[in-house]
């Protein structure tokens, strides 16, 4: 979700499938169980199918209490 986040909370149905088997699950079945009132398939004006993240705020709340957040370039911690 993160990943989606950071990329405009759209994306392509192919890019997000590829992210998704990387990570062991597939977008339809993550799509599923997250509801389609927060992501869904939609399409674009031209007719492409993406997935689309609808409620920003709650994936910010889902990323942080499953301590899956992307943090950005500068917010980095070195170890």
């Amino acid at each position: 979700m993160g990943w989606l986040k950071k990329r405009g909370s759209m994306r392509r149905i192919k890019d997000c499938e590829r992210k998704c088997e990387e990570n062991g699950f597939t977008a339809k079945e993550f799509i599923k169980k997250m509801g389609h009132e927060k992501i869904r398939f939609a399409m674009t004006g031209n007719g492409n199918k993406i997935i689309q993240l609808v409620d920003k705020p709650w994936a910010d709340r889902w990323m942080v209490y499953y301590d899956a957040e992307v943090p950005h370039h500068r917010h980095w911690t070195y170890l």
